[in-house]
């Protein structure tokens, strides 16, 4: 709950998508200090130079030839059993054809164990690799040359619309966010999670994808944060906020919190 404390706290809200900027009305700031601007991480991405797939290669030190998954899965924070879906998880991967490129899980309770896991699996499998840190860069030239992101990270459902990569989100962790339509979201189930990786790797899906909108934003974040921020009220009418007045007999409605990953 710090990210909604901090909302509060704050006197002007950017917020990534149109949900969003919903939910932060909801909690009873005022319409006109809410802007839904994109999120600044999809600026970073669409204005970084890629690499291509030799240099990534150089870069990694290993191949990436052939059907390419890229794993990003973090622990169930949500659950009292943060490994609830794990077995799942890994039971569907060690079924996947192709080459396995794994990016370390957060710090969140059980990741531990879910990197123990990942490095298991990795040393049973010569195409498949375990990175710990990857420059942005690195990351996102992964996912444009991947056939299908795998896992339950917040990357997946923000920045792969913008690379028009199919995503199979697992399980609950990024429950309540906004998609579009390259995300699959899949229980916990490894015959299930392995039907959703068939149907994202599926040409028609792919094809279909091709000038998809990211709900997230179009590269254009700064720039708008930049405009609302030169058309600010005077500072009285700024810093005095204001609840919105509610009909007798009324609430707000629910809101989730705006926790990332």
């Amino acid at each position: 709950m710090l990210v909604n404390a901090l909302t509060k706290m704050s006197h002007l809200h950017f917020t990534p998508t149109e949900d969003a900027r919903r939910r932060v009305i909801a909690m009873g700031e005022e319409a006109w200090r809410v802007h839904r601007t994109g999120a600044p991480s999809i600026d970073f991405l669409t204005n970084t130079r890629l690499l291509d797939r030799t240099a990534l290669e150089s870069r990694l030190a290993h191949s990436l030839g052939g059907a390419l998954t890229i794993v990003a899965y973090h622990p169930l924070t949500i659950s009292t059993d943060t490994l609830v879906e794990a077995d799942a998880f890994f039971a569907a991967l060690g079924k996947i054809d192709g080459r396995i490129v794994f990016c370390f899980p957060n710090a969140d309770a059980g990741s531990r164990s879910i990197i123990a896991r990942a490095r298991q699996f990795c040393a049973a499998r010569d195409d498949a690799h375990i990175h710990v840190n990857l420059e942005p860069h690195e990351y996102w030239s992964l996912l444009a040359l991947a056939d299908v992101m795998v896992g339950n990270s917040s990357s997946g459902i923000m920045e792969t619309p913008s690379l028009g990569l199919p995503c199979v989100n697992i399980g609950d962790r990024q429950r309540g966010r906004q998609r579009a339509s390259n995300i699959i979201d899949v229980v916990a189930d490894a015959g299930d999670i392995l039907d959703a990786i068939g149907l994202a790797t599926s040409h028609g899906l792919r094809s279909g994808l091709k000038g998809m909108t990211n709900p997230y934003g179009d590269g254009h974040a700064a720039e708008i944060i930049a405009a609302r921020l030169a058309e600010l009220p005077d500072r009285k009418t700024l810093i005095e906020k204001r609840a919105l007045p509610l009909a007798s007999g009324d609430s707000y409605p629910a809101f989730r919190s705006l926790d990332d990953d």
